[in-house]
């Protein structure tokens, strides 16, 4: 009985034993297997998001270039000949007429134009108004002209009988300066004179000395006694005259 109880224990325990490695080992393929899944899912998804490098292909054509088809030589049409009947037969003629042209309609001879004598008249007055304004044109030139001749005559007239009104008023002054008052050279001196419509000397002043004081006063003494003063010929006495003086005037008061 103990023999019969030991072998019976004994065949149970391999069995119990067979069952636990059983479990490990299809735990251990279950995650073998999940992890390939996971790995046949992460590089399955990165093989698609790979791009695709460009691939360059040099391609050689092999084929030679088919020969030009060469063109048949056609044989030359040659001449028909045709009946001498056919040559001299009439065309036979078209059935539409052509149309005429449409003759150009002549304009009617237009009567000529009779000259307006009211026209005649105005281009008249319109010529001898334009010859008057030219004339009027040409005396008003001439006037002007004329009036510039005889201002500056008049200017030149009044130039002359200025420089002889002062010429007889400082020939009258130098007579009373006697001729050992004359000094050596040919010193000039020049006074302002003031005078009254009837010569009649007012005031004297000197304007330039010449040099010689002793001279000077020989002149303003034979100014004054020359008062009056001799008129002009021409025009009014002037109030203010400047005289020049100078012991030889032949040789210029300068």
């Amino acid at each position: 009985m103990k023999v019969k109880a030991m072998k019976a224990g004994n065949s149970e325990l391999p069995r119990a034993s067979f069952s636990r490695h059983g479990k490990h080992l299809s735990a251990v393929l279950a995650v073998a297997m999940h992890v390939l899944l996971i790995a046949i899912l992460f590089f399955g998804v990165r093989w698609q998001t790979h791009p695709a490098e460009p691939v360059e292909v040099d391609l050689v054509s092999t084929a030679q270039p088919e020969a030009a088809p060469v063109p048949e030589s056609k044989p030359a049409p040659q001449p028909v000949a045709v009946p001498a009947e056919k040559i001299k037969a009439p065309l036979p003629k078209p059935d539409i007429a052509l149309k005429e042209k449409p003759r150009e309609k002549t304009k009617p001879p237009q009567p000529e134009a009779k000259p307006d004598p009211f026209q005649k008249l105005l281009d008249q007055e319109l010529k001898q108004t334009s010859a008057e304004r030219k004339t009027a044109e040409l005396a008003n030139a001439a006037a002007q002209e004329l009036a510039q001749l005889q201002k500056a005559q008049t200017a030149a007239a009044r130039s002359r009988a200025d420089a002889d009104y002062t010429a007889r008023i400082v020939g009258k002054i130098r007579g009373r300066i006697p001729v050992s008052a004359l000094p050596p050279g040919n010193p000039v001196a020049r006074f302002a004179v003031s005078q009254l419509p009837n010569g009649e000397v007012l005031q004297v002043q000197r304007l330039q000395s010449s040099g010689f004081p002793a001279y000077d006063e020989v002149i303003e003494r034979a100014i004054r006694a020359s008062s009056p003063l001799p008129k002009p010929s021409m025009g009014e006495v002037p109030h203010d005259l400047t005289l020049t003086f100078c012991p030889d005037e032949t040789r210029g008061c300068k």
